[in-house]
C-alpha cells in the first residue's frame, strides 16, 4: 500500500486489517500508529522506483493511494509524486 499514513490510507489500512489481511506500507519514515495495526512497514519514497520495487515484492494486491493534493505549490512536486510515482507502482506491480 501506498499512502497508508495519510487520511485516506490509513482508513484503508484499518479495514484491510479489520479484515485480517496482511499489509505492507511504502512509508517515507516511521509510523507507530501503522505498526500498532500490524502493518509491515517498508521504508522508502514513492518516487523512487527501487522502493516501490522492493515494497511490491510477493504482494498479490496493491493499493495506490499516495498523492500530493492541493492547489498551490511547485509543479514537480506534485509531478514527481503524483505521475512518476504513480509510473512506479505501475512499473512495482509487474
Amino acid at each position: 500500500m501506498t499512502g497508508a499514513g495519510g487520511f485516506l490510507g490509513q482508513y484503508v489500512v484499518e479495514q484491510l486489517a479489520a479484515r485480517g489481511e496482511r499489509v505492507r506500507a511504502l512509508v517515507r519514515r516511521k509510523s507507530p500508529a501503522l505498526e500498532a495495526l500490524g502493518v509491515e512497514c517498508i521504508h522508502g519514497d514513492i518516487r523512487e522506483l527501487a522502493d516501490v520495487k522492493r515494497a511490491c515484492r510477493d504482494v498479490n494486491v496493491v493499493y495506490h493511494v499516495a498523492a500530493v493534493a492541493g492547489l498551490w505549490g511547485p509543479w514537480h512536486h506534485f509531478y514527481d509524486a503524483n505521475v512518476l510515482g504513480t509510473k512506479n507502482v505501475i512499473s512495482g506491480c509487474c
